[in-house]
């Protein structure tokens, strides 16, 4: 079956500042369950990033948030949540991110030890004549 369908992304800085983008996916009636549109809005600060979601996923009503905070220069923790109307559930996730420094010289890299090559048996014949 050939299957049609329309997808498409709008952006727009809301009040100037805020990324708030609308993404869809819309097919043809006999499809009709896959059809998506969902509504973002960005938020953030120095040290903190939020979304927040709404749309229709499947036939029913999608509210998603998710949020990541930076705890030090190195360390960030965040968690994300989706709650789909269709199915009556909701999903959750949660996400830490450390940084380490790159070593500042060869010197700093740690020592690592690897097995020596082994090295197949020859296959040259040495002939002495007499």
């Amino acid at each position: 079956t050939d299957s049609k369908s329309i997808h498409g992304r709008f952006h727009y800085p809301l009040l100037g500042i805020f990324p708030a983008k609308i993404d869809f996916n819309i097919t043809p009636a006999q499809d009709a369950g896959n059809d998506q549109c969902i509504a973002e809005l960005d938020v953030g600060g120095p040290t903190w990033t939020a979304n927040l979601k709404y749309g229709s996923i499947a036939g029913g009503i999608a509210f998603g948030v998710n949020y990541l905070q930076a705890i030090t220069s190195n360390f960030m923790l965040g968690g994300e949540g989706l709650f789909l109307t269709s199915q009556g559930a909701g999903i959750g996730n949660y996400a830490f991110k450390y940084t380490m420094p790159a070593p500042d010289s060869d010197e700093d890299l740690p020592i690592t030890k690897t097995a020596d090559a082994i090295t197949p048996p020859s296959t040259t014949t040495t002939t002495t004549t007499s």
